[in-house]
């Protein structure tokens, strides 16, 4: 999972960005509309978690011409009380939830994975969504990745290789794109580790009824097989 953290630099924002690292995400961070814009324009991100506590310009601007990029784009504003007057034109202008200070890590990792699955804030987090591929299932609540109703060890770069291909749901996915959503900028990326991540991958779910099938010349996808 890859986000997009938009913030100044502070105490407050550098315990985001430590919460967000235990989520296993590959997180870039931003201080200025300028730097998200040009992220956002050459990354794809899951989610983007807006810093109001630590963010000088007007904020509900800074959503418009991010979404204006990216009109998917997830957006989760973190502020204290002091902000919660704020929050309403905020969601009216595209935040998706809001976050309230102080943090609670358990609280901020199930917001933060209810946004990147594609749930709103009042979504069902027991109904199947498009993150269920045959026997395979994206846990809304935790994250993690269930193999016929049970978990499955993986290390963090292979659980994030497999939501990729998931949240593809039977497409193909090529291994730039793969390796653009597990990646941060400032992390060291070659695209043919992902050839190691998808093989370990195929040993540890080996599973009758789908396979993770290669497609020559473009990239990777799950297949659903006759057993299925």
């Amino acid at each position: 999972m890859r986000i997009l953290h938009a913030h100044n630099e502070g105490t407050l924002s550098t315990r985001n960005t430590i919460l967000l690292q235990m989520l296993e995400a590959a997180v870039d961070n931003v201080s200025s509309i300028e730097e998200a814009v040009d992220a956002l324009r050459s990354n794809s991100y899951d989610v983007s978690i807006f810093d109001l506590d630590e963010w000088s310009c007007d904020s509900a601007k800074a959503i418009r011409r991010m979404r204006s990029v990216d009109p998917s784009l997830k957006v989760l504003v973190c502020g204290n009380s002091g902000t919660l007057g704020r929050v309403a034109n905020l969601i009216k202008n595209g935040a998706l939830d809001f976050i309230l200070r102080p943090v609670r890590p358990d609280e901020f990792r199930m917001r933060v994975l209810r946004a990147c699955n594609g749930q709103t804030p009042n979504s069902d987090s027991n109904k199947h969504t498009d993150r269920d591929f045959g026997p395979l299932r994206i846990n809304p609540s935790c994250g993690e990745i269930l193999l016929g109703g049970k978990s499955i060890d993986l290390t963090p770069r292979e659980r994030g290789v497999l939501r990729v291909l998931l949240r593809a749901n039977g497409n193909v996915v090529s291994k730039d794109a793969i390796a653009s959503r597990i990646f941060s900028v400032s992390d060291s990326t070659d695209p043919k580790a992902i050839e190691t991540y998808i093989h370990r991958l195929r040993r540890k779910t080996k599973h009758p009824s789908f396979n993770i099938e290669t497609v020559r010349g473009f990239g990777y996808r799950l297949r659903l097989t006759e057993n299925a």
